[in-house]
């Protein structure tokens, strides 16, 4: 092997606000420079209200009021046991269009000190967003409902507070100098035949590079990778967003639809993008139904503070796997996965969880929806013999729903009969 010497990093920074932690922007520039991160974006949409991070405290502004085609941030967090200390209500409507001064729960003026220094203007939270009490609130949540895949998918990036596990832990984490740190190794030239005798394996490790060391890494897609991640709804907001922002324990991660990096190593893509957001901007006609059922497999192992969310924070997904294939929808199921979906049985690993049926009402006992959380395949996605077998002997007569919303196929319902 050729000797090489590594090129380090420094340390990761002990102040999550520094030039390094929040060198960001220049990797925010170069995406919206180089990436086609935008596919889902509509270029002048806007959410009904934003948040106004001009004046240096958030104020509730009308989108009627704002520029068409002007950037905003939007923001993923955690509720956690207690809503945030402030959100919006028929109530105090008027009094967040004043701005809101004092009492901004920490991860939500985190947020705006983000949105500040990478000088974007408009950022959405959902509770101080979406009208959460009083009269016509309802009407008010499914309005937003129907509007997430632009929500999420139009603004210029999302930001994440990875760690907090409520709307007080914040996004930023003061970390320890030293205790996560990274490294670059330059392009290796090695002998395969040497570095086995020695008892060194590198198999299916190329011979380029640079390399990019880790002393910690997490399965970001996995529900358990941080407490964000166990959140139901944060899947869509993730998978819609063209670009994420997530500060974690340990670092800050830039995640777009083409690269991921580190906000320790901004210069270098660590990973090539998830197969989820691959998949989600690849899909076309004819795509393999496996792979949503895959999707659907990962989303359901995420938790609602409502149970009868599960269709709702699934339905901006639906509707562009739906809208992208031509597909038709059911309670959860494309059509084209019919009836491979309906193979689906109890999880019942953890014997402390026993994943009932929901009540109230979510989705008919057939559909994965109707799960509390957790379910999985008896048979493996790509048995194609028993496939070809069940489509010739399988078709759809007669279907029917009741939606929650009548104005969004993909949302909630009332019922759903095959």
């Amino acid at each position: 092997m050729t000797s090489l010497p590594p090129q380090p990093s420094k340390p990761i920074d002990a102040s999550p606000v520094s030039t390094r932690s929040v060198n960001i922007k220049g990797l925010l520039d170069k995406c919206l420079r180089e990436h086609n991160c935008g596919r889902h974006r509509l270029p002048d949409y806007l959410p009904p209200r934003l948040l106004d991070c001009s004046l240096g405290y958030p104020r509730l502004v009308e989108s009627k009021d704002i520029e068409r085609g002007s950037n905003y941030a939007t923001l993923s967090h955690c509720w956690g046991a207690q809503p945030p200390s402030i959100t919006l209500t028929t109530d105090n409507f008027d009094l967040l269009h004043d701005g809101i001064r004092n009492a901004l729960p920490v991860t939500f003026a985190d947020a705006v000190d983000i949105c500040t220094r990478l000088n974007i203007r408009y950022l959405w939270i959902d509770s101080l967003c979406i009208i959460q009490s009083g009269p016509g609130h309802v009407e008010d949540w499914l309005n937003h409902v129907k509007q997430m895949v632009h929500i999420y998918g139009s603004c210029i990036v999302n930001i994440a507070a990875g760690h907090s596990e409520d709307s007080n832990g914040g996004c930023y984490s003061w970390r320890q100098p030293g205790l996560s740190y990274h490294c670059i190794l330059p392009q290796l030239n090695y002998d395969l035949d040497k570095l086995s005798s020695h008892g060194i394996s590198v198999k299916g490790l190329p011979k380029i590079g640079p390399y990019a060391l880790f002393s910690r890494v997490k399965k970001e897609w996995e529900p358990g990778a941080s407490h964000l991640h166990t959140r139901g709804w944060v899947f869509q907001e993730r998978l819609l967003s063209p670009r994420v922002l997530q500060f974690d324990e340990y670092d800050v991660i830039w995640e777009c639809h083409e690269a991921m990096a580190s906000g320790n190593l901004p210069d270098h893509d660590i990973f090539p993008p998830h197969w989820i957001v691959v998949f989600i901007q690849q899909l076309s006609p004819g795509e393999e139904s496996r792979k949503y059922l895959r999707l659907q497999h990962v989303y359901s192992k995420t938790n609602l503070t409502r149970g009868e969310d599960r269709l709702a924070a699934y339905s901006s997904i639906a509707q562009l796997c739906c809208e992208a294939t031509g597909d038709s929808y059911i309670a959860g199921y494309l059509f084209s996965e019919l009836p491979i979906g309906l193979l689906w049985i109890k999880n019942l690993q953890d014997a402390g969880n026993r994943q009932r049926i929901r009540e109230p009402y979510i989705a008919p006992t057939w559909s994965w929806a109707s799960m509390e959380r957790g379910w999985k395949k008896p048979l493996a996605y790509s048995f194609e013999p028993l496939q070809k077998t069940l489509y010739k002997r399988f078709s759809i007569q007669q279907y029917s729903s009741e939606l929650v919303d009548k104005t969004n196929k993909y949302g909630p319902i009332r019922s759903a009969s095959l």
